[in-house]
């Protein structure tokens, strides 16, 4: 059993998945590919929520983990008939949903597990009534976003047409943000550790 513990910052699929626990670091995508390997043409499902993703072995799927070269898009294939789902979807937007956060990650011959850490205090953050952009409630973007304060600034703070908006959980847009930070072209730096709530309204 492998755990890795600490602070991700995920800058994209392509690029390593760094986990920061202080004193060391660690590319989380090493350990998830060489996972896959183990279990490439095998039975696997998935688990998953806000703060959790889990791929595990299960005999009893009728999906088999399937790619054709690490690095690259992964699926779930139904082995008769035709099916599938998207792992790198999944698993992505786990990792920009925990993107900044402290996570815990733990990794078996039978399973990859993604999930935040069971004692973090971090501010939450709704999605509009309509799209994937977040609510920023009014001294939010001072005191949490800390807009004006250059590289303190979160990178996901965006001026939209409602005002300032969060685009964290915006997978497409997230994508072009981190890709612009891992190119050193913004002048925010930081990643939010924000953990999404739910959506503006929802009972």
């Amino acid at each position: 059993m492998t755990i890795i513990s600490g602070r991700l910052e995920y800058l994209g699929w392509k690029r390593p998945w760094k986990v920061d626990g202080g004193s060391n670091a660690a590319d989380l995508s090493r350990e998830f590919w060489q996972f896959a390997e183990q279990r490439r043409g095998k039975p696997i499902k998935h688990v998953y929520d806000r703060d959790n993703y889990m791929l595990k072995a299960d005999d009893a799927s009728e999906f088999d983990l399937n790619y054709i070269e690490a690095g690259e898009g992964i699926i779930a294939q139904k082995r008769e008939g035709f099916g599938m789902f998207n792992v790198a979807a999944y698993l992505e937007w786990a990792l920009l949903a925990l993107n900044g956060r402290q996570i815990i990650a733990t990794i078996t011959p039978g399973g990859f597990w993604l999930t935040n850490a069971p004692n973090e205090d971090v501010p939450g953050v709704v999605f509009q009534r309509e799209g994937n952009m977040g609510v920023v409630p009014p001294g939010m973007e001072r005191a949490i976003c800390k807009v004006g304060q250059g590289a303190e600034c979160c990178i996901f703070l965006c001026g939209g047409s409602t005002g300032l908006e969060c685009a964290k959980f915006d997978p497409a847009f997230a994508r072009q943000i981190l890709d612009r930070k891992a190119r050193g072209q913004m002048n925010a730096d930081r990643i939010g550790d924000c953990r999404l709530l739910g959506r503006q309204g929802a009972q």
